[in-house]
């Protein structure tokens, strides 16, 4: 199994062929190179199936900030919907955590949800994201 250094070296070097290609048709902006750490991060997600990944520990810091975060906004607002939005953070966190390695993660549809948020932004941008994720299925599987 390659490590996470691999999947995000492999990553790099494909998703910035493709920028420089989008960029030289001026099919994408310089600017958007703002979403290389997202796109990159795309490349080892699929590993926060595994309880020893450098996914999962980031995954881990991320989700503890943010619910501390959410529960300050709470107890300054008194708005449910904080809570509910930590609700949903544990819910996800239960989900991902009783997930087998190499199972919904390493499914190119989880690639497709993971990388909608790029569309919002530009079709390019999704598409960077979408293959960085399959760097990574390519990686594991052959």
């Amino acid at each position: 199994m390659p490590s996470y250094i691999a999947h995000l070296t492999i990553s790099f070097i494909v998703t910035s062929i493709l920028f420089f290609l989008l960029f030289y048709f001026n099919k994408i902006s310089l600017s958007t190179i703002i979403f290389t750490p997202y796109i990159l991060l795309l490349s080892v997600i699929p590993d926060i199936d595994h309880h020893k990944s450098k996914a999962r520990k980031i995954l881990n810091i991320i989700s503890l900030l943010t619910i501390l975060f959410l529960f300050i906004l709470f107890y300054v607002y008194l708005e449910l919907f904080y809570l509910i939005v930590i609700s949903i953070i544990f819910l996800l966190l239960f989900i991902i955590y009783n997930l087998k390695h190499r199972s919904f993660t390493h499914n190119p549809i989880f690639g497709l949800v993971m990388s909608l948020f790029l569309f919002l932004i530009s079709p390019y941008l999704f598409v960077l994201g979408f293959v960085s994720f399959l760097t990574h299925l390519l990686l594991d599987y052959y």
